[in-house]
């Protein structure tokens, strides 16, 4: 997992929101840029990240203001902002189904991304967009779950799954993985990944 920079080698907002910061880290970067160091974490990320763009602080002093959850089922197109979806419980559990998987653990790739869309007032930014973040970062970062025998050997089936250089055409790399780790997991035999598995993978996993 790449390292955070300090701060003051990050020259955008957009860089700053990939990575996760503590209330009392932001609190003494504000000091150190000579702008307000209280607030909420929201509001703290809000003042920097103009800082960071050049953008007047006067402009960028309202409180982010969180839309309410609007009670619909969360679907992939699902808006993070409009429909007010959190990191909670309900999100976790459409995020295991999602990739088959007991319970799903949030990355702070992920939350960040979906922190830099707040910021940003995205409304166009969805789960989906969540999850490709997800993606993106997290394939190498899977051996942060728990260290049972079970994660460990899905651990390694996923690492071997995207060994294969067929994998580069799927969407959906983890979803990808665990709807072959399923087959796997309830069947008899080896628990590795082997490449005539790929052949098993529906169209709905492959880029169009």
């Amino acid at each position: 997992m790449k390292e955070r920079p300090d701060f003051d080698k990050i020259t955008s907002s957009e860089e700053f929101n990939l990575w996760y910061w503590y209330v009392s880290e932001l609190r003494r970067i504000c000091r150190n840029i000579n702008i307000p160091h209280k607030g909420t974490k929201a509001e703290l990320e809000k003042r920097i990240c103009c800082f960071l763009d050049n953008l007047e602080y006067d402009n960028c002093t309202e409180p982010l203001k969180r839309a309410k959850r609007s009670g619909n089922l969360i679907t992939l197109e699902s808006s993070i902002i409009k429909e007010g979806i959190r990191g909670n419980e309900e999100f976790r559990q459409f995020l295991s189904r999602y990739f088959n998987v007991k319970r799903f653990k949030f990355t702070k790739e992920m939350m960040a991304s979906v922190r830099f869309a707040e910021n940003k007032r995205d409304e166009n930014f969805t789960v989906k967009d969540a999850i490709e973040a997800y993606e993106k970062f997290s394939l190498k970062g899977i051996s942060n779950c728990a260290q049972d025998d079970k994660i460990l050997r899905w651990n390694q089936f996923v690492k071997d799954f995207c060994k294969d250089e067929r994998s580069s055409d799927i969407k959906k790399a983890l979803a990808a993985a665990a709807f072959l780790w399923k087959k796997v997991r309830e069947g008899k035999g080896s628990k590795k990944y082997h490449p005539e598995m790929f052949d098993l993978l529906p169209d709905e996993f492959f880029k169009k």
